[in-house]
């Protein structure tokens, strides 16, 4: 994965924050209840710390490991409250735990995992977790309906940015094969959010894809998506399913 793409998601992270959703309150008591809540956590990629205040808000403490500065100050100040957590700056791949750090109960990957590097980020997780602890990765994914509203924004990406460069990891790719995690538990959660024209055009701008796309392209996609928006009664209702994938340290 290009790492100037991996890491452009720093370069707003005030928007990012804003604009981001967070996660399923159920799939955050399901991961808690693998662990229990005095349990000690590792947010692997944790960005602005969406998942880790989820974590932290449920009595788990731990530390999150996110690679862009920008992203690590936003966490912190949102951590501040919780005085049994820190962000490190690091790849988690790379990531030095400190001797009072481990063993972790619980490794969490929200958006993240398909960042890290598939083999060195297992490996890593199995050094840091105690036998008995859990892998969660979990992330949201858009759940396509078929209106004229999602056909006309379906024509615009074609034409102007037809590519997306990240793809979805199947839940067998997740770890690779021989790891030492038992049978995966897979749970799927389903909702939708509500967006004006411009509160949607937002969230695209936060995306790596479109980010990578040169400045005039991007421009005219987004003027485009906007107007569509407009023209199909100025609400967009994103549909998603985030999905957790969570394996047990043998």
């Amino acid at each position: 994965m290009p790492e100037e793409q991996r890491l452009l998601f720093g370069t707003d992270a005030r928007l990012f924050d804003r604009v981001r959703p967070s996660y399923p309150a159920e799939l955050i008591d399901d991961v808690v209840a693998l662990v229990g809540s005095t349990a000690r956590a590792v947010d692997a990629g944790c960005g602005t710390g969406k998942a880790t205040v989820a974590l932290a808000e449920r009595g788990l403490e731990g530390v999150g490991v996110e690679p862009h500065p920008a992203m690590a100050e936003i966490a912190s100040e949102k951590l501040a409250p919780f005085q049994g957590w820190r962000i490190d700056v690091s790849d988690f791949e790379d990531w030095q735990p400190r001797r009072s750090d481990l063993p972790v109960d619980l490794v969490t990957a929200a958006q993240a995992w398909h960042w890290i590097d598939r083999e060195r980020g297992a490996r890593q997780a199995e050094r840091v977790l105690r036998r008995g602890g859990w892998l969660a990765i979990f992330g949201h994914r858009p759940s396509r309906r078929d209106t004229p509203l999602r056909r006309a924004i379906d024509a615009i990406h074609e034409e102007l940015a037809p590519r997306p460069s990240v793809v979805e990891q199947a839940p067998r790719d997740r770890v690779p094969p021989g790891s030492a995690f038992g049978p995966p538990v897979e749970r799927e959660y389903h909702g939708w959010d509500d967006y004006t024209a411009a509160q949607w055009i937002d969230v695209e701008r936060t995306s790596s894809d479109k980010r990578m796309l040169p400045a005039e392209t991007r421009d005219l996609l987004l003027e485009r998506l906007e107007a569509a928006i407009n023209e199909h009664g100025g609400t967009y209702r994103h549909h998603w399913v985030c999905r957790l994938w969570a394996a047990e340290r043998l």
